[in-house]
């Protein structure tokens, strides 16, 4: 992740803070948004909800 979007990331997440109440964190901003190190893996989440779907849509 780049610095330009973990700015349109944390962007999105203030909106959806707004809209639901959700919390991110400083500490979420610092230490996942800031680290250029880290990959970023949606996979299991995608199948989780995949399978989901599947069982109880």
């Amino acid at each position: 992740m780049d610095d330009n979007f973990a700015a349109y990331t944390w962007a999105n997440d203030q909106r959806i803070a707004k809209l639901t109440g959700q919390t991110f964190t400083e500490d979420y901003r610092n230490k996942v948004l800031a680290d250029r190190t880290a990959r970023l893996n949606s996979g299991a989440a995608t199948l989780a909800l995949t399978a989901v779907a599947e069982t109880a849509p």
